[in-house]
């Protein structure tokens, strides 16, 4: 059962990639947080930000990414936006998530939003 899930968690992190990161040009940064320095990929087209980890499910297996396609935000949630979409909700929001960069009209509870125009 536990080979299932991981196959699983392997089928979709690869589809994100393709469908989705891939779509970003993705740089590696540094974010200073309360717990300490974060490694972090950010977009600076559309100016999203994501994990440099991706976790395999339930199962304890972390391993970092190593082909600058990242598969989860910030906020520990899958991409689920291309870049072209991201810089449209960016463009018709006056805010934005300070953390992982999302437009106000579509963040998460998770967001910290401020003003951006």
């Amino acid at each position: 059962m536990a080979d299932i899930v991981n196959y699983v968690e392997k089928a979709r992190n690869a589809t994100i990639k393709e469908k989705i990161s891939g779509t970003h040009n993705w740089v590696k940064a540094v974010s200073v947080e309360k717990d300490g320095r974060v490694n972090i990929f950010l977009c600076p087209k559309c100016n999203l930000k994501a994990s440099a980890f991706e976790c395999i499910r339930t199962i304890s297996i972390i391993s970092k990414v190593h082909d600058h396609k990242p598969t989860y935000t910030v906020h520990n949630e899958y991409l689920q936006y291309t870049c072209e979409e991201a810089q449209v909700l960016q463009y018709n929001s006056d805010n934005e998530c300070i953390d992982c960069g999302i437009s106000g009209a579509v963040a998460t509870p998770a967001c910290i939003l401020e003003k951006i125009k």
